[in-house]
């Protein structure tokens, strides 16, 4: 269990102060125009922490694999993790293969079987492919008109799921298989 917080979970925090003022308040309209915001907010917020976050830790990764290569890590970033996010993985898929290719196929088979024999790993890493594809889905299809059909506990819930794929990934990198 990842005990970590973060700005998601301060929003998550504060949207429920929200909501239980105006449930005391009698201002149910209001709460589910509220609601409606916030799911959809959080979701963003959610798949950006993660982004952000992959983002750091394959630059981490590539400085330290490359004893601090500044143009190494500079083409990583400008070619990588500037533009490429969004296709270092496979957001509709229920596994992280894609990304585990890119570091070559051994490693790929390795993490493949690494996360078989660890169901809290692979229940994570599908909660963070879950997160991203629905924000995609949401961010492309009618942001305005978009219905996310998931409460704010569950966003929240798959959320601190991918927290753990998010917080081992730097020792997933550094693995040796």
């Amino acid at each position: 269990m990842v005990t970590i917080r973060t700005h998601v979970d301060r929003m998550y925090d504060e949207f429920n102060e929200v909501t239980d003022y105006l449930e005391a308040q009698r201002q149910i309209s209001m709460r589910l125009i509220s609601d409606e915001s916030f799911r959809k907010g959080l979701l963003v917020a959610s798949a950006s922490y993660f982004e952000r976050r992959v983002k750091e830790i394959l630059l981490d990764y590539i400085y330290m694999e490359t004893d601090g290569n500044d143009r190494v890590v500079e083409f990583v970033r400008a070619n990588v993790t500037d533009r490429g996010y969004h296709g270092l993985f496979d957001w509709r898929s229920p596994n992280a293969n894609q990304f585990w290719r890119l570091f070559g196929d051994s490693f790929r088979l390795a993490m493949r079987e690494r996360v078989r024999s660890n169901s809290d790993l692979d229940e994570s890493i599908k909660a963070f492919l879950e997160l991203g594809n629905d924000r995609n889905r949401l961010v492309h299809d009618d942001f305005g008109a978009f219905s996310l059909e998931k409460t704010s506990e569950e966003i929240y819930d798959t959320y601190r799921k991918g927290l753990v794929f998010i917080e081992n990934l730097p020792n997933l990198l550094r693995s040796e298989i």
